[in-house]
């Protein structure tokens, strides 16, 4: 189970990395205007990848508030907003959706393996009992 783990972990990794990126560019570009020069959510969310990511890891795992992320990229424009709906919906739907999946699948599998062993086990139980009836069946018939 230690797999499904890593390689769920990295693609959780993969795609925070794709959409901080891209929140991370648009709050540059944002403040690259000067209107938008004291803005202190853009910066202390948006500036910067790791935060960015962070930001995003909040966002997925309940840590913060998702309408006031969503608002601390209104200055960075609508399309970093849209983004970042995109992003919720696709964490949710699609990304922890699948993780699940990997690890019912693991368990299933897990299961299966059990039932195989049991019915095995049941199998030999039933071979033991046989010969321990034949062994009496063996006594009885010397014994006539």
């Amino acid at each position: 189970t230690i797999g499904p783990l890593l390689w769920c972990t990295l693609m959780y990794a993969i795609i925070l990395l794709i959409f901080g990126v891209f929140f991370t560019g648009g709050a540059a570009a944002s403040l690259a205007s000067d209107a938008n020069q004291g803005d202190g959510e853009l910066v202390d969310h948006w500036i910067g990848v790791q935060n960015a990511v962070f930001t995003l890891s909040m966002a997925m795992l309940g840590g913060q508030d998702w309408g006031d992320i969503y608002d601390s990229l209104g200055p960075a424009g609508w399309t970093s907003q849209f983004g970042f709906i995109v992003f919720i919906g696709f964490t949710h739907i699609a990304l922890l959706n699948t993780v699940t999946a990997v690890f019912i699948k693991c368990a299933f599998m897990r299961f299966e393996l059990d039932r195989e062993f049991v019915v095995q086990q049941e199998q030999e139980e039933k071979r033991d009992y046989l010969l321990s009836v034949k062994q009496i069946f063996m006594e009885l018939d010397e014994d006539c």
